[in-house]
C-alpha cells in the first residue's frame, strides 16, 4: 500500500469464539445446536468451500479456480469479459442454497471422477486413490451443521434460510481476487477498494449518513439508557434501521447473464460469513465521523471478532483524530478496554539478507551489526 498516504491502525472489539456471538445481532451462536452456527463451526464450512465447488463442477485437479485469471489481472487488475463469462458460468453451476444431505449426495456422485483424476494426476493407485477420496469426502462434512442464516431480500423482506449459500462463498473468493487486484493497480483508489472488499464481509447493512454527526457519537446520549454492552449494540443497529446483509444480491441466474457478466469486484452480494455486527457499525460510525472516502475498515484475517483494520486517508484526516473518536464513540460506549488500544503498522526501509554456513557465526554477526551502529543494526 502506498504508506505516504494512507496509513492502518487494528483497534480491537471482542474475543472470536468466546465474545462474538452475543455481538453479532443473531448471526452466531454460543454453543452448537439447532439454529445458526458458531463462529468456530462458520469457519469449518467456509474453509471447505472451494474444495467443494472444485469437485461439484469437475474442475481437473491440475488447476484451481483461479489459474485461469491470472495472467489477465496481472495485466491491469481488471477482468476481461471472457473470465467474467467463464466466472459467471462456474457460479451458475452452484447452488444459491443446499443442505448437507444435498451436497453429500452430489459429490458422492462424482466420487468416481475424483478417483480418475487422484490415479491420473496424483499418479496414486487405485486403493490409495480410494482412501485419500473417502478421506476427503468425509472432511468436507466435518465440524459444522446446516446453518441458518438471515437476510434482507432486495423487497425489503426479512428472510431466514437454512443451507448452505456456496454459490455466495465461491462468488465472494472471486470478488476479492479482483478487488485486491484492484488496489495493486489503483493504489490512489485504496479506501474505495478496501470498502468493496469489505462489503464481502459484512454482516447489516447500515447507512452511515442516518448516524449522528461526530460530535453527537462522541457523547453519552439519552436514549442510550441503562443499556451497556451488546445489548446497546442491538439498541444502536435497531433505532438506526440496520438490517441482515443480503448475501444473494445479484447471484440468481438472471443476474449471472453469460451474454453480459457482472463486475466481478463490484459485485453487490456474496460474503464469505467472516462479518460482525459491530464491526460494521464501527465502519458505519467512521464513515459517518470522517467522510465515506476518508476511512474504510476491513475484518481481519478471519474476522467475527478480536481486532479489526481501519485504513486512514491522511490527505483527508488526522490519525490521531480517529483514534481519538474510537477512543470516545466505541471504546467507552460498548465498554472495551484494550492493551494495547491500537496496533500499527510502521514499514521499514531497506532489508539485507545474509546467509550463514554456520549457525554458531550467528553471535559474531549480532555483535559486528551492533558495532556499525544503529542504522546497520535494524
Amino acid at each position: 500500500m502506498p504508506a505516504e498516504r494512507f496509513q492502518v491502525i487494528y483497534p480491537y472489539t471482542v474475543e472470536r469464539d468466546r465474545a462474538a456471538w452475543q455481538w453479532s445481532w443473531g448471526a452466531y451462536a454460543a454453543a452448537p445446536g439447532p439454529g445458526p452456527l458458531t463462529t468456530g463451526e462458520m469457519r469449518k464450512l467456509t474453509g471447505k468451500a472451494a474444495e467443494m465447488a472444485a469437485l461439484l463442477i469437475r474442475l481437473p485437479l491440475d488447476t484451481d479456480l483461479f489459474k485461469p485469471l491470472e495472467a489477465d489481472l496481472m495485466e491491469d487488475g481488471a477482468l476481461n469479459l471472457e473470465n467474467r463469462r467463464w466466472i459467471t458460468g462456474i457460479l451458475r453451476q452452484l447452488p444459491l442454497r443446499a443442505n448437507r444431505e444435498d451436497l453429500r449426495r452430489r459429490l458422492e456422485g462424482n466420487r468416481g471422477w475424483y478417483l480418475e483424476q487422484l490415479i491420473a494426476v496424483q499418479n496414486l493407485d487405485p486403493q490409495a486413490a480410494t482412501l485419500q477420496a473417502d478421506a476427503t469426502l468425509a472432511s468436507l462434512f466435518a465440524g459444522w451443521r446446516d446453518p441458518v442464516l438471515r437476510r434482507t431480500a432486495p423487497e425489503g423482506k426479512l428472510m431466514q434460510e437454512t443451507g448452505v449459500p456456496l454459490r455466495a462463498m465461491v462468488a465472494y473468493l472471486f470478488a476479492e481476487v479482483a478487488r485486491n487486484f484492484q488496489l495493486i493497480h489503483h493504489p490512489e483508489q485504496w479506501i474505495e477498494w478496501v470498502t468493496w472488499s469489505q462489503r464481502g464481509d459484512r454482516s447489516v447493512d447500515i447507512e452511515p449518513d442516518l448516524l449522528p454527526p461526530r460530535e453527537v457519537m462522541e457523547q453519552s446520549l439519552d436514549w442510550e439508557g441503562g443499556s451497556a454492552g451488546a445489548g446497546l449494540l442491538d439498541q444502536w443497529l435497531g433505532r438506526f434501521g440496520a438490517t441482515p446483509f443480503d448475501y444473494q444480491r445479484g447471484l440468481d441466474d438472471a443476474s449471472l447473464s453469460v451474454e453480459n457478466p457482472p463486475e466481478f469486484d463490484r459485485l453487490e452480494g456474496a460474503s464469505f460469513f467472516r462479518g460482525l455486527a459491530l464491526i460494521d457499525l464501527a465502519e458505519a460510525m467512521l464513515k459517518r465521523a470522517f467522510g465515506h472516502d476518508a476511512v474504510a475498515v476491513r475484518v481481519n484475517a478471519a474476522g467475527q471478532g478480536d481486532y479489526f483494520q481501519v485504513h486512514v486517508d491522511t490527505h483527508r484526516v488526522d490519525t490521531d483524530k480517529v483514534k481519538r473518536f474510537l477512543r470516545t464513540a466505541f471504546y467507552q460506549r460498548f465498554g472495551f478496554l484494550p492493551d494495547p488500544e491500537f496496533v500499527e503498522l510502521h514499514p521499514g526501509g531497506g532489508a539485507v539478507g545474509v546467509r550463514l554456513d554456520r549457525y554458531d557465526t550467528l553471535s559474531h554477526l549480532v555483535q559486528r551489526l551492533r558495532l556499525a551502529g544503529p542504522r546497520s543494526s535494524g
